[in-house]
């Protein structure tokens, strides 16, 4: 394959030379999958509305509505080493102690923290803030930051997306209905400098009138976001899709493309990073005897593609935003989507060729019992998943650390011959200093 100056490389048996890298082999079936439910923050507190990403290597954070307490905003850090220990908060941080709804959680890879969106419920105010690591069992913040003056009606994750773009070096903020913005579905930039400062670019329309089901993620390879939602105005629902470029605080959009004109519901999408490609989730409908729905998108210039629709049949009873996740592994270039069916936890890999998607079967995410808001993430360090959700029958919050591959190194004693002087594609000849 293809090397880039200053990549370690070491010689193969026929003479040709590779960049020093690790390959990985699936476990199968994932190990912590299923059956190893662990308590938090303990096994008396009612909770809801779980979010969860990373911070920076090793460490995630964790967010949820404390149901107990007031119903107060609770946050926890868990760090998980390399070798999958675990070290977490032995008691959850208080974020917000009155009533409040979470929107969404993100990392921020630049300054190594996440970030999490929230409104009040005293004020109705959306609010912003930094989430860092202060040590291995605790995690500081910064100061909370509002979006603007205005009262927002109830928002759920499933009304608003945060998507971070790292050759803009800053999040775009997707908000289904802006108050601010006469109540349009609209995009903005948020910018952070250090840990609290915290601007907002000026409102751009995704749709002149308000939409649902919004999510965001950004391509890294076309250095664009792909922005999908359900227009409401639309006979059936429409789901559509449009390409968003950031330009300092600014936001161009490009014609939205209906990506599924039939009754559809809770989409979600997550960016492969190995076929430069987005895989979206959708439910047909919500109801007995329907189907999870999957397409890969492919971004072209501010143009968008979708490939062919898979379909798994279920009985999506019981599904929401906060129930429905998707994330990506890097490790073997598969998707898991972690969804509610018949109130049962399930979790399927999903798989991209070319334009075309193969889906594995669903299988329990917790041995048959029920699930109700749930979220997770990854993080490449440990290479480990953190699954958090809450018990479906009881309200209490559990997690799960997934591990779904191990990892072999290609260096040896004796093969590794040193740095690449230069960048080289595939086959090309290559010039090393040893």
């Amino acid at each position: 394959g293809a090397i880039t100056a200053g990549d370690r490389v070491i010689v193969n048996t026929n003479g040709t030379v590779t960049k020093v890298g690790l390959s990985y082999t699936a476990i199968s079936p994932i190990d912590g999958l299923s059956g190893s439910d662990v308590n938090y923050p303990d096994a008396s507190k009612d909770t809801s509305y779980w979010r969860v990403t990373k911070i920076k290597d090793n460490y995630f954070f964790l967010a949820y509505r404390n149901e107990t307490n007031s119903n107060r905003l609770d946050g926890a850090q868990f760090y998980i080493q390399n070798d999958g220990t675990v070290t977490l908060n032995t008691s959850s941080q208080t974020l917000f102690s009155g009533q409040h709804r979470i929107i969404d959680v993100a990392h921020d890879p630049d300054r190594e923290q996440a970030v999490i969106v929230y409104k009040k419920n005293s004020d109705g105010k959306i609010y912003f803030r930094t989430i860092r690591v202060d040590s291995t069992t605790a995690f500081a913040t910064g100061s909370e930051v509002a979006l603007n003056n205005s009262t927002y009606t109830p928002t759920s994750e499933s009304n608003a997306s945060l998507s971070y773009d790292t050759a803009a070096d800053k999040f775009i903020f997707v908000l289904a209905k802006d108050v601010a913005g006469s109540n349009y579905c609209n995009v903005r930039t948020v910018t952070i400098t250090g840990n609290d400062t915290i601007t907002f670019g000026t409102a751009v329309n995704v749709e002149t009138n308000a939409c649902t089901f919004v999510d965001a993620a950004f391509d890294s390879t076309a250095g664009k976001h792909l922005i999908v939602y359900k227009d409401g105005t639309v006979t059936a629902d429409d789901l559509y899709g449009v390409v968003a470029t950031v330009s300092g605080t600014s936001i161009s959009l490009g014609t939205a493309v209906a990506i599924e004109t039939s009754d559809n519901t809770i989409s979600k999408i997550a960016y492969s990073t190995t076929d430069s490609k987005f895989l979206l989730t959708y439910l047909s409908e919500v109801g007995s005897g329907q189907s999870s729905k999957y397409k890969a998108i492919t971004i072209s210039g501010t143009s968008l593609s979708a490939g062919s629709t898979a379909s798994v049949s279920m009985n999506t009873a019981g599904m929401s935003g906060y129930t429905s996740s998707l994330v990506y592994d890097p490790t073997l270039d598969k998707f898991y989507h972690i969804h509610r069916q018949n109130y049962i936890g399930k979790f399927i890999d999903l798989e991209l060729s070319g334009t075309s998607v193969t889906t594995g079967s669903a299988v329990n995410s917790r041995n048959g019992n029920s699930v109700a808001d749930q979220d997770v993430a990854y993080d490449s360090a440990s290479n480990r998943f953190l699954f958090v959700f809450q018990n479906g029958a009881t309200n209490k919050g559990l997690y799960q650390v997934w591990n779904s591959s191990s990892s072999a190194t290609n260096l040896t004693t004796e093969n590794y011959i040193g740095i690449a002087a230069a960048s080289a594609s595939d086959s090309a000849s290559a010039t090393i200093d040893v």
